[in-house]
C-alpha cells in the first residue's frame, strides 16, 4: 500500500509527549557506557598551540531501548580487538571512474578498502528500516549526530525523489558546473551565504537555467514531504541548534532580504548533482563550527557494497541506502565515502550554514575588517577572549538524552 505524503510528516517532538500530556518518551534511564570521543577535545581548532587529543570513537544510544546499539558486523569483517588509527589517517582518496569497469571488480574495491579501515579501528555499521531515529553520543553523553528513522512510505517517496534528481540531472546537463573541492563530481550551492572575499551577505551567484531547474526540484511534493521529515527531527534532537537557526534566517531576511532557498532551517543547500558523488577526505571548515549539516542521500546503489559514509574521528562506517537523510557536525568532523561501482550512480542533498553570516551579525551586521576599525581598544581586548566563550556556547547546544527529556518534559 503506498502511503500519502501527509503520513511522511512528523510532530515536532514525536514520543516525548502526547497532547493529553502522557509520558511517552523511550526509556534512557539506565546509563549507557561510551568511549572517548568527546566533543570539547575539538577545541584545538580555535587553539593550535594545544596538542591534538587522542579521540577514539563514539558508541551510539539507541533511541528506542536507551542501551548501546550493538551492529551487526558483515560476515566477511572481523568484530575482534584492532589497534586503532589516530584520526588524521583516512582512508585512501576516491578516484572518479573516467572509462567503464567491471562492477563486481568495483564491488571488491569497495570491501577492501572498508576492510583496511575496519583493520584500523573502524566500526561498520548497519541499519534495519526502523522508524525510530538513532542518535550518536559523544562519553559526555552529547547527541552530536542523528540517523534519522524510516517511516512508512519513505521507500515510495524515495523512489519519487530519485526521479525529480534525475530530472534535475537533465535540466543542468549542459551547465558548466564551478569547481568543487570536495570530490570530482557536480555540485550547485544554492542560498546565501558570506566569506570568500564577499563584500556582505548575498545570494550564491547562479545563472536563470540553473536557478529554475533548481526551483523545480525544490518544490518537488516529495522533496518538500522529506524537508518537512527533516524539520521535525531538527526541532526534536537539536531544538538550541533550530531556534538559533531560525533566528539567523529572520535576522537575514529583515537586513537584507534574504530568503532561505527552502522550508529548510539553513541559509544554504548545496545540490550534488553528479552521478558519482563520492566526497575525498574532508571538514567542511567554512560552516558553523558548533553547526549541523543535513546530509540526504539519494541514488541507485548498493549501500552494502560500496557508498558508505566514513565519520573518522568517531571511527565509524556508515552503510546508507538512498533515502537515508544524516544530521551531524560536518565542520567538526571528517567525512568521505567509499566508492561505488561505475554502473551505479549516488547524489544527494546537503543543507548547512556558513559560519561567516554570525560573525557578520556578531559584528554589527559589518565584516570583521571595517568592525575592527571602528572598534575601541576595549573592545578588540574582549573580542580576544570571545573564542573559548563561544565555543562552550556552541558546545552547550548539543544536549544528552536526559537534557532533551527534561527540555521536552517542561513544555
Amino acid at each position: 500500500m503506498q502511503a500519502s505524503r501527509q503520513q511522511l510528516t512528523r510532530e515536532p517532538m514525536p514520543g516525548w509527549k502526547d497532547k493529553a500530556g502522557r509520558k511517552g518518551h523511550p526509556g534512557h534511564g539506565q546509563e549507557s557506557p561510551l568511549d572517548d570521543f568527546d566533543l570539547a577535545d575539538f577545541y584545538r581548532a580555535y587553539d593550535s598551540s594545544q596538542s591534538e587529543p587522542t579521540i577514539e570513537p563514539a558508541d551510539f544510544i539507541c533511541g528506542v531501548s536507551g542501551s548501546v546499539l550493538h551492529c551487526t558486523l558483515a560476515a566477511e569483517y572481523d568484530n575482534t580487538a584492532t589497534t586503532r588509527a589516530t584520526a588524521s589517517t583516512p582512508v585512501s582518496t576516491p578516484q572518479a571512474p573516467t572509462e567503464p569497469v567491471d562492477p563486481r571488480l568495483e564491488a571488491k574495491r569497495a570491501r577492501n578498502r572498508a576492510k583496511k579501515a575496519k583493520r584500523r579501528g573502524y566500526d561498520l555499521l548497519h541499519f534495519d528500516r526502523k522508524k525510530e531515529d538513532v542518535p550518536f553520543c559523544d562519553n559526555k553523553g552529547r547527541v552530536f549526530a542523528l540517523l534519522l528513522g524510516w517511516p512508512v512510505g519513505w521507500e515510495e517517496c524515495t523512489a519519487r525523489a530519485n526521479a525529480a534528481m534525475e530530472q534535475l540531472q537533465a535540466d543542468l546537463a549542459g551547465c558548466r558546473c564551478p569547481p568543487n573541492r570536495r570530490g570530482p563530481f557536480a555540485a550547485y550551492a544554492y542560498g546565501y551565504s558570506f566569506g570568500g572575499g564577499q563584500p556582505r551577505p548575498m545570494a550564491f551567484s547562479r545563472t536563470k537555467t540553473e536557478s529554475n531547474a533548481i526551483a523545480r526540484f525544490l518544490a518537488d511534493p516529495d522533496v518538500q514531504a522529506v524537508f518537512k521529515y527533516i524539520c521535525g527531527a531538527l526541532k526534536t534532537w537539536f531544538p538550541k541548534h533550530a531556534e538559533r537557526y531560525e533566528q539567523c534566517l529572520a535576522l537575514y531576511r529583515e537586513w537584507g532580504s534574504l530568503n532561505p532557498p527552502s522550508d529548510l532551517p539553513y541559509p544554504a543547500l548545496t545540490l550534488n548533482v553528479g552521478r558519482w558523488t563520492i566526497c575525498d577526505p574532508h571538514q567542511d571548515s567554512p560552516n558553523d563550527l558548533t553547526g549541523l549539516c543535513l546530509d540526504w542521500i539519494l541514488g541507485c546503489f548498493d549501500h552494502n557494497k560500496g557508498g558508505h559514509l566514513i565519520l573518522h574521528e568517531a571511527r565509524k562506517i556508515l552503510s546508507l541506502e538512498p533515502g537515508r537523510v544524516l544530521l551531524f557536525s560536518s565542520a567538526l568532523i571528517t567525512h568521505e565515502t567509499i566508492p561505488i561501482p561505475a554502473t551505479e550512480w549516488r547524489s544527494g542533498v546537503t543543507g548547512y550554514a556558513p559560519g561567516g553570516l554570525w560573525c557578520f551579525a556578531a559584528h554589527g551586521m559589518r565584516t570583521k575588517e571595517v568592525w575592527e576599525a571602528q572598534a575601541s581598544a576595549e573592545e578588540l581586548a574582549e573580542e580576544e577572549g570571545n573564542g573559548i566563550r563561544r565555543w562552550e556556547e556552541g558546545l552547550s547546544r548539543f544536549l544528552t538524552v536526559p537534557q532533551l527529556q527534561q527540555y521536552w518534559d517542561a513544555r
